[in-house]
C-alpha cells in the first residue's frame, strides 16, 4: 500500500482538503474544516510568528489523515507545533484526525521523529482520555526519546441524552426535577418566546448574544469575550459559515418582547456543544439561564443528539444537570535534542512551583 505523509503549509491547499477533513471530523464541529481554518485566518495568517504546519497522510490518492498543527516561533520556547484553535477560543476535542488513528499515529511519530531538527516542541492544550490516536501519539513519542510532561487541565461536561425530555427529568433528583417542571411551564407561558436565528435573524440575535454577554461580565467585573475584536471577528465569521452547514444553534428568549438571554451552540452528528452565551443581568430573577439550557436540551433530544456538551469549565451547576467530567491534560513534548529537552524540563519546573505556591496560598486563604 503505497502512504506518504505531506506537509501543508500554504493556506490555499487547505481548501482542496476541505470534504475529507470533515469527513475525518467525525461530525465534531470543532474539529472541523470550517472552524480551523477560519481559526488560521484569524489568529495564524497575519501573525509573522505562526507557521501553518498541518500533516498530511495520503494513501493511494485519497486523505486518511491529518494533523491539525501550526508552528509558533519564539525565542524562549523555539519552535513550538501547537494545535489550530488554541488559546483564546478554547477549541476543545482538536485531535489527529484518522481513518485508523493508531496507524496515523504511527506515521506523524515517525515524520516527527525524522524531523526532529525542525521542531523544539509539542504543546498539546487539550488531550482528552479517551482520545486514542493522539494518546498513541505521545506515546510513541515518549518512546522516541521524547521527554514528556503531562498536567490536570480541566474537563468537558457532556450531558447523556436519554430519547426523552420525561426520561431526562427521571434522572434527576426530586427537588430539582419540580424546579425545572415550574421552569418549564413559565418557559410555555405567554410572557416568553424562545427562536432561533436563521439567515434573515442572523445579524439581531448575533447583536443580541453579544451585547448581553459583554453587559453580563462587566457586571461581574470582567472584560467579556468578545471585548477581543479578533475574537469577535472569527466567531461572527464561523458562525455563519456553521449556519449554512446547518450546525448553528443559536436560541434568543424573549420576555415580553425583550430579548433577556442568547445561546450559542454548535451542532454535532450526535451532540450539542454549548459553546457560548448572554444574560441580561436586569432580569436574573426569571432565571433565563437554566430555561434557555431546558429548551437546548428539549431542542438537542428533539434532534435525536445522544449528548448535551456543557464544554470546558468546572462551574458547580454542570453536575446538577447531570453532566460528567470528562477530564483532559495539557501535554508538553519536547523534540529528543538538548536544548528543547532542558527546555521542557524548565518548563515543568515551573508548573510544579505554580501548583505548590496554589496549594501555600489555599492553605494560608
Amino acid at each position: 500500500m503505497s502512504m506518504a505523509l505531506r506537509v501543508i503549509t500554504q493556506p490555499a491547499e487547505l481548501t482542496s482538503l476541505a470534504a475529507d477533513w470533515d469527513r475525518l471530523a467525525g461530525g465534531v464541529p470543532l474539529r472541523g474544516f470550517a472552524w480551523l481554518s477560519t481559526w488560521w485566518q484569524h489568529y495564524g495568517a497575519a501573525n509573522a510568528n505562526r507557521t501553518l504546519h498541518v500533516l498530511a497522510q495520503e494513501e493511494q490518492g485519497a486523505i486518511t489523515g491529518l494533523a491539525p498543527f501550526y508552528v509558533e516561533h519564539s525565542w524562549r520556547t523555539g519552535r513550538t507545533l501547537r494545535w489550530l484553535g488554541d488559546g483564546e477560543v478554547c477549541t476543545d476535542y482538536v485531535s489527529l484526525l484518522a481513518d485508523h488513528a493508531r496507524v496515523f499515529a504511527a506515521a506523524c511519530t515517525d515524520w516527527l521523529i525524522a524531523n526532529a531538527a525542525s521542531w523544539d516542541a509539542l504543546h498539546l492544550e487539550t488531550l482528552a482520555a479517551d482520545d486514542v490516536g493522539t494518546s498513541e501519539l505521545v506515546n510513541r513519542l515518549r518512546q522516541g526519546g521524547c521527554h514528556v510532561t503531562c498536567r490536570a487541565a480541566g474537563a468537558c461536561w457532556p450531558i447523556a441524552l436519554p430519547s426523552s425530555w420525561e426520561e431526562y427529568l427521571a434522572q434527576l433528583s426530586k427537588s430539582h426535577r419540580k424546579q425545572l417542571r415550574r421552569l418549564q411551564r413559565q418557559l410555555n407561558s405567554p410572557d416568553f418566546h424562545c427562536w432561533n436565528a436563521d439567515h434573515q435573524t442572523f445579524d439581531r440575535a448575533w447583536g443580541v448574544l453579544v451585547e448581553l454577554h459583554q453587559r453580563r461580565r462587566r457586571t461581574l467585573g470582567e472584560p467579556g469575550a468578545f471585548a477581543s475584536a479578533r475574537f469577535a471577528e472569527f466567531q461572527c465569521e464561523v458562525a455563519q459559515q456553521l449556519l449554512d452547514r446547518n450546525e448553528l444553534r443559536l436560541a434568543v428568549l424573549e420576555y415580553q418582547n425583550r430579548p433577556i438571554a442568547v445561546d450559542y451552540q454548535l451542532a454535532g452528528q450526535a451532540a450539542i456543544y454549548a459553546y457560548q452565551g448572554g444574560l441580561d443581568p436586569n432580569y436574573l430573577e426569571l432565571e433565563p439561564g437554566r430555561l434557555l439550557l431546558i429548551r437546548g436540551i428539549e431542542s438537542a433530544i428533539a434532534e435525536g443528539k445522544v449528548s448535551c456538551d456543557l464544554l470546558r469549565g468546572d462551574e458547580p451547576y454542570k453536575a446538577h444537570w447531570r453532566a460528567e467530567p470528562k477530564p483532559f491534560d495539557q501535554v508538553l513534548i519536547s523534540s529528543p535534542r538538548t536544548i528543547p529537552w532542558i527546555r521542557s524540563l524548565t518548563w515543568s519546573a515551573a508548573n510544579r512551583f505554580r501548583a505548590l505556591s496554589r496549594k501555600k496560598r489555599g492553605t494560608a486563604d
